[in-house]
């Protein structure tokens, strides 16, 4: 490979200073380079732009903010100041705000770079923003005016090494394309959209000339401290090592981990199938239970809140608290409602990477599904992050609520995810002898031996414990089951034999 002339050095990137932003770019933003953030009132372009300005002063550089709008920027500012990156000790000296509304509507686009140019020497600034890039657009006599105030623009910036970025209200159809959009570094569009009730805020990059990025469709949100970019899993997870093994973890159930020969293969993604109440949720508290300064637990649940799973645990005998105590194990609580799938990802990828966690326990898949808006990405997600904790060794264990408490048949919350399932746990009631029990069967177990026996478990004190088969026993998994065993021995009772059975029966 040929070195870079000497005329054409290689381009220095910054970062953003917006958390998931610079994964999407590839490592941020080239200085010189001239950028669109484009998007609707109200989809967050103030608060994008001043969130790289102050980051950009508070890394020791200068930053030039014009505004082509009639707000004065004491309300601008009156906006921002509740933000956590807002610095009120960098106005003006190292981060300027400047109208350029006059100057556009007296004198063009020529005397609006004309501004540009001074207030750039002046302040020596390394980015300057241009707020209410569709005025120039509309002020522009042709548009060819219009292409030269741009082109001259990115000259003035390269000279001075400084970034600029152009906030446009301007058409936001990611199909649409205008011509300004050919002679820019990059473009950026921000929406807002409504799915039923809710609304997710999502960031597209259109263009982003000299480094790969992430496409797509990624969402973002706005708090106090500012935007918060989630890069879409799928769209980073494809080449992941797999760091799965031959070794096995415990679930801590003595008569369960026989049947996995073991316990669940290290690396591997598990699903308890179960409806409501039959045990699901223990079973999971009694596989992070075994947790340990080498094999440290994550619970992440979106039910129980950990104060409650404490106590539900210790109701049956598991003591995590102990376990939390001395950090072996670490207890998350999500709520499903108004979040996103990579807002979840995010968190418990986060929780993954600081604790080095190799037990996860995800309580309530149904829940992840329902915060999803594109409900058909729900098998890409599930694949991607379970890619991604295998690469990091993680052995995760969800909890799936089947609908039908009693069914013939058994169906999986989502098509299409058995396959990127290695291990599945079926938990089931049936009725015999005027009874409900519980059953457990290993239904899956992916390149390893198991014990397909359906076998009665009990929930007491002491935690669950799982018994021995039902021998004679047919139509269990339909949740009806019936023991042939007494039907064979009712068969070959005769008429007299029968009513002498029922005679002893009445007087006793």
């Amino acid at each position: 490979m040929s070195a870079i002339p000497p005329y054409a050095p290689k381009l220095e990137r910054f970062s953003s200073g917006m958390p998931g932003l610079d994964r999407v770019l590839g490592g941020g933003f080239f200085a010189g380079g001239v950028y669109i953030i484009e998007g609707r009132p109200g989809a967050g372009k103030t608060i994008f732009a001043n969130q790289l300005a102050f980051h950009a002063v508070a890394s020791g550089r200068r930053a030039l903010y014009v505004t082509l709008l009639a707000e004065s920027h004491a309300r601008l500012l009156q906006h921002m100041q509740d933000m956590t990156f807002f610095d009120g000790s960098a106005i003006p000296e190292r981060l300027t705000y400047v109208s350029g509304f006059r100057a556009l509507e007296e004198g063009g686009t020529k005397a609006l770079l004309d501004l540009v140019r001074q207030e750039l020497r002046a302040n020596h600034a390394s980015l300057i923003v241009l707020d209410g890039f569709a005025a120039v657009g509309e002020t522009a006599e042709t548009d060819r005016d219009f292409k030269k105030f741009v082109h001259e623009l990115q000259v003035n910036a390269a000279l001075a090494s400084c970034t600029v970025f152009l906030l446009s209200s301007g058409v936001t159809d990611r199909d649409a394309v205008q011509p300004v959009h050919t002679m820019v570094d990059g473009l950026v569009q921000l929406t807002d959209h409504a799915f039923g009730v809710r609304m997710q805020r999502e960031l597209v990059v259109q263009k982003f000339r000299g480094s790969a990025y992430l496409r797509g469709v990624h969402s973002f949100d706005i708090s106090d401290e500012g935007i918060h970019v989630h890069p879409r899993l799928e769209s980073f997870s494809a080449d992941l090592a797999d760091a799965g093994t031959s070794e096995r973890l415990g679930i801590g159930i003595s008569g369960l981990d026989a049947m996995l020969g073991g316990g669940l293969r290290c690396g591997t993604t598990a699903m308890i199938l179960g409806p409501t109440g039959v045990g699901k949720t223990i079973l999971g508290y009694s596989f992070l239970a075994q947790s340990t300064p080498t094999s440290r637990g994550l619970l992440f649940s979106f039910y129980e809140t950990p104060k409650r799973a404490l106590a539900k645990a210790q109701g049956v005998g598991l003591d995590l608290e102990a376990r939390c105590k001395v950090e072996d194990l670490e207890l998350m609580w999500q709520s499903p409602v108004e979040t996103s799938l990579d807002v979840i990802g995010g968190r418990i990828l986060e929780a993954v990477h600081r604790k080095s966690v190799k037990r996860l326990f995800i309580d309530g898949f149904n829940a992840l599904q329902s915060s999803a808006t594109y409900v058909e990405r729900v098998p890409q997600f599930f694949g991607s992050l379970a890619r991604e904790l295998r690469a990091h060794g993680v052995t995760t264990v969800y909890s799936a609520e089947l609908h039908a408490i009693f069914a013939p048949q058994i169906e999986p919350p989502v098509r299409g995810i058995s396959p990127l399932l290695e291990d599945l746990i079926i938990m089931r009631y049936t009725e015999l002898d005027a009874k409900l029990r519980r059953i457990v069967s290993v239904l899956k177990l992916r390149e390893s031996e198991f014990d397909p026996t359906i076998r009665e478990f009990v929930i007491t004190g002491r935690g669950l414990r799982v018994g021995g088969d039902l021998d004679g026993v047919e139509a269990i998994m339909t949740g009806v089951a019936h023991d042939v065993s007494k039907g064979v021995e009712a068969a070959a009772l005769t008429p007299s034999k029968k009513r002498k059975r029922r005679s002893a029966r009445s007087r006793g």
